[in-house]
């Protein structure tokens, strides 16, 4: 179903009705702040659970709105492909990100190291 522009006492708006099953929370908070620059972002939820997103232009020559709905949309599904690229791949951030922080530790026995034995008892 194609969001509908509405019209009430504040003026145009468009709402989109979000199933909370499809898109997490967060995926759904960052798409409505990614709009923020452009539009009145308000963030509902209906009686039968589904997440409900109005959006108002902040300017009256403004573009649009079923098409900032329909960008909006696009923007529900990055951040979501986003948040499950994130976790199949958070194994391997990890690792990266121990390696380069272990690489400036020193570590004992390194090849090529100098070692100051004169202080080490002798038997």
């Amino acid at each position: 179903m194609w969001p509908g522009l509405t019209t009430d006492q504040l003026g145009d708006h468009s709402v989109v009705s979000i199933d909370p099953g499809l898109y997490s929370e967060a995926a759904i908070y960052k798409a409505a702040y990614w709009f923020t620059d452009r539009y009145y972002v308000f963030l509902d939820r209906a009686q039968e659970g589904r997440i409900v997103v109005e959006l108002r232009a902040k300017e009256t020559s403004g573009g649009d709105l079923r098409i900032a709905c329909a960008e909006f949309c696009n923007a529900l599904i990055d951040f979501r492909v986003r948040d499950i690229v994130a976790k199949e791949t958070m194994p391997i951030r990890e690792a990266l990100v121990t390696k380069a922080f272990m690489e400036g530790v020193p570590q004992s026995g390194l090849q090529g190291a100098i070692s100051d034995e004169r202080h080490l008892a002798k038997k």
